[in-house]
């Protein structure tokens, strides 16, 4: 067998071993992209209608987020509902946590909050197996927003709960077909 020959067996062993395996999203297509897109529009447009209604809309900016994770990539372990309720709920009480304890201490001021909430919110949703990028945002606008707990109760309700009732209806009518999550290998 000539060395060009053993390159290519031991590239090809590489890869169906999973060592030259580099996972990448494929690209989505047009049909993917509007059913996303659509779905989006209709998810924050009901969630913020809903808050309006509600008097608050405190964590919309984070569930904006989450559209592009359960919306765009609906098969990543960020988008199971563990992780989406999950993350949020932790974010969002450790945001009200640090923002109380930064009224009731001198010293630490909003930006070593909002670091310390951001590392702790990380950290929790490591340990609980929960994580969903979008919530590590939850208690930066909890914090620099100065939500009342009542405020950011019933944006969570509402904001996860509309959410949640169209990442069903997305799922159900196109995530069998969507094919923008579905790992691919390529070589190098």
């Amino acid at each position: 067998m000539s060395l060009v020959g053993k390159g290519k067996l031991l590239t090809r062993r590489l890869l169906t071993r999973g060592l030259l395996f580099r996972p990448s999203l494929e690209r989505a297509r047009g049909r993917e992209i509007v059913a996303a897109s659509i779905t989006t529009i209709l998810a924050l447009g009901s969630e913020f209608a809903l808050s309006s209604l509600a008097g608050s809309s405190a964590i919309l900016p984070s569930l904006a987020g989450s559209c592009v994770i359960l919306f765009g990539a609906p098969r990543l372990e960020m988008a199971a509902p563990r992780s989406f309720f999950g993350g949020h709920i932790i974010g969002v009480a450790v945001g009200m946590t640090f923002q109380a304890s930064s009224r009731l201490m001198v010293g630490p001021t909003e930006l070593q909050c909002v670091v310390g909430a951001v590392a702790v919110t990380l950290a929790l949703m490591l340990a609980t197996n929960t994580v969903h990028s979008p919530a590590g945002a939850s208690p930066i606008v909890v914090i620099l927003g100065h939500v009342s707990l009542r405020d950011a109760t019933v944006s969570l309700i509402i904001g996860l709960g509309s959410l949640y009732f169209w990442s069903l209806v997305y799922r159900r009518l196109f995530a069998s077909n969507v094919a923008s999550c579905r790992i691919r290998a390529f070589r190098s």
